[in-house]
């Protein structure tokens, strides 16, 4: 009959005596806990869809520079209107200043003439040019009215025309 080994049995309350042969002290394996998933290698999945990310990220970037030198080259190549109002805001000869001329007078239909050419009313703009020009007033029944203006700027003339003979008599 064969003889087994048998452990010495334990009795309760009795301490426990360290095994007779020299055994090393390993401490028990670690069991799988939330602070263990974060300080692991991250999984072959997560790696994949990492790299995946960037891929696509790349990819975006690329096409939309693509798309763009597409663009400026199909505007080069066929160049459309400009985008800029081809009249000018601002004249391209030499500026023209202009002046003002209001004539009073007592005679509401009076017409106004400057050198030689008829007003439209009794306030117009003139060119500045410095030199002498001729007004003139003319009105029914009353006789012209003249005086001579500069035109170097805004000028307010009163010409009130005199009674007519016809009606003093």
């Amino acid at each position: 009959i064969a003889a087994h080994a048998r452990e010495p049995e334990r009795v309760s309350g009795a301490p426990e005596t360290a095994p007779t042969s020299a055994a090393r002290f390993e401490p028990p394996a670690p069991r799988p806990g939330r602070a263990d998933r974060l300080t692991r290698e991250p999984s072959s999945r997560l790696a994949a869809l990492r790299g995946a990310l960037v891929v696509l990220g790349v990819v975006g970037v690329v096409g939309a520079l693509a798309i763009n030198r597409v663009r400026l080259d199909e505007e080069r190549a066929h160049p459309s209107e400009p985008s800029v109002d081809p009249t000018p805001s601002v004249p391209l000869g030499p500026r023209v200043e202009q002046a003002l001329i209001t004539v009073q007078t007592n005679v509401a239909d009076a017409e106004v003439y400057w050198d030689g050419e008829r007003m439209t009313g009794t306030s117009f703009a003139v060119t500045v040019d410095r030199r002498a020009h001729r007004l003139e007033l003319r009105a029914a029944g009353h006789a012209p009215r003249q005086a001579e203006v500069f035109a170097d700027g805004p000028h307010t003339i009163s010409l009130p025309f005199e009674a007519s003979r016809a009606r003093r008599r």
